[in-house]
């Protein structure tokens, strides 16, 4: 605003706001804006479309393709509108859907492979996020699946929402 003022006095004049919570749709946002010239309250408006929130999860193991039992399933979730002391998340499922060849689903019942252990050291999404989220690694071994092949679906239920999200992968079990 100084160089688009000419004023120096305009440095400090940006503003943000995190918002969490709100149901996906259409809002009108106003933003007040109080003069310290005038004692007046200026108003702004847009209109935004927020998108349902689904927080963040990532599946780091296995890579996609074969996989050798047992092997791991790890990786870290978060739901980054969380309370400032957790990570937003109480509770990581791991599913295999079994699939044809080509990875479209059979339509058999999916094989629940574990409820991995959640709150691992993770300081690479600490620094990324925000250091609440440094616990925030999942991890469990699988084992007993028939070979095949599979859609793995990694859920993560959030404690904000109470939704689960997910993130998948193809593998193959030799």
């Amino acid at each position: 605003m100084a160089t688009l003022f000419g004023n120096p006095n305009f440095v400090p004049s940006g503003y943000s706001l995190a918002v969490c919570g709100l149901q996906g749709g259409s809002y009108q946002l106003v933003v007040y804006a109080h003069s310290a010239l005038t004692g007046f309250w200026y108003p702004a408006n847009r209109a935004v479309q927020v998108v349902p929130h689904r927080g963040a999860i990532a599946v780091d193991a296995p890579q996609p393709g074969t996989a050798r039992q047992p092997f791991a399933v790890s990786g870290w979730a978060i739901d980054r509108c969380a309370r400032a002391d957790t990570t937003g998340v109480n509770a990581v499922h791991a599913y295999a859907f079994p699939t044809d060849a080509s990875g479209a689903l059979t339509g058999a019942p999916p094989i629940f492979l574990g409820a991995a252990a959640y709150g691992g050291h993770r300081p690479d999404v600490g620094a990324l996020f925000g250091g609440q989220f440094t616990n925030s690694g999942f991890g469990l071994s699988a084992t007993g699946l028939p070979a095949g092949s599979y859609l793995l679906v990694v859920y993560a239920r959030s404690t904000v929402s109470g939704h689960w999200q997910n993130a998948a992968r193809l593998i193959h079990v030799p």
